[in-house]
C-alpha cells in the first residue's frame, strides 16, 4: 500500500522553502515521480544515486543550493528527461557522456551555470592539460622564484653592507694608512740617524 502511495505522487514542489541538510537517499523510492522541484533551499552534500532509479522524472529543478561532488552517473539512465537546472551549485567533475543529461546541456548551457568545476565532455577534453607539462611549469616557477630571491637578497645584503658598514670601512681605511705612513716616517728617521752617526764617524777619523 505504501509504495503504491509512492508511484501514485507525481509531482513535489518545494521551491524557496529554506530546506536545509542532505537530499535523503530514499528519494529514489518514488518511482512514479514526473516532477522535482528543490531550488532555492540551502541542500547541501551530494546528490545521491538513488535518483537515477526515478525513470518516470521529466523535469528535475536542483538550482541555487549548496550541492556539491560530482553527478551520479546513474543520472544518464534519466531518458524520459526533457527539463534540467542543476546552476549555482558547487557540483563538480564531468557531465556523464552519452546521456540526456549531456543533451539538455548542449541545448541549453546555462542548466549547469554557476558550477565552476564542472564541465561537459566535450569541455573537459579540450582545456586538459598535460600533467607532465603542468610539473614542467611549475619546476620552471619555483626555480625562477628561487633565483628571483637569491639577487632580490643579494641585492639588499649588498646596500645594507654599504649603509651600515661605509662609515666604519673608511674609518677603519683611513686608520691603516696613518699607520702605515707612522711606520714608514719613524724608519725614515732612523735610518738618518744611522747614517748620519756613520758620516759623522768616518769625518772624526785619527789621521784628520
Amino acid at each position: 500500500m505504501y509504495s503504491r502511495i509512492l508511484y501514485l505522487m507525481k509531482s513535489i514542489d518545494l521551491f524557496d522553502n529554506e530546506l536545509t541538510g542532505e537530499i535523503p537517499t530514499d528519494i529514489g523510492a518514488l518511482l512514479g515521480l514526473k516532477n522535482l522541484n528543490l531550488s532555492r533551499n540551502r541542500l547541501s552534500g551530494h546528490i545521491p544515486e538513488s535518483i537515477g532509479l526515478m525513470d518516470s522524472l521529466e523535469s528535475l529543478d536542483l538550482s541555487w543550493n549548496h550541492l556539491s561532488g560530482m553527478i551520479p552517473h546513474s543520472m544518464a539512465s534519466l531518458h524520459l528527461l526533457n527539463h534540467l537546472n542543476m546552476s549555482y551549485n558547487n557540483i563538480s567533475g564531468k557531465v556523464p557522456p552519452g546521456s540526456q543529461l549531456q543533451t539538455l546541456g548542449d541545448q541549453d548551457p546555462y542548466i549547469f551555470a554557476g558550477n565552476h568545476y564542472l564541465c561537459s565532455p566535450r569541455s573537459c577534453s579540450e582545456h586538459k592539460e598535460n600533467p607532465a607539462d603542468h610539473e614542467q611549469a611549475d619546476g620552471h616557477d619555483i626555480l625562477l622564484y628561487v633565483f628571483s630571491g637569491l639577487g632580490l637578497g643579494t641585492g639588499f645584503a649588498a646596500v645594507w653592507w654599504l649603509l651600515i658598514f661605509s662609515k666604519a670601512t673608511s674609518k677603519v681605511y683611513v686608520q691603516f694608512i696613518n699607520s702605515v705612513s707612522d711606520k714608514i716616517g719613524d724608519r725614515i728617521i732612523l735610518l738618518k740617524f744611522k747614517l748620519s752617526r756613520k758620516f759623522l764617524g768616518r769625518n772624526q777619523s785619527p789621521d784628520s
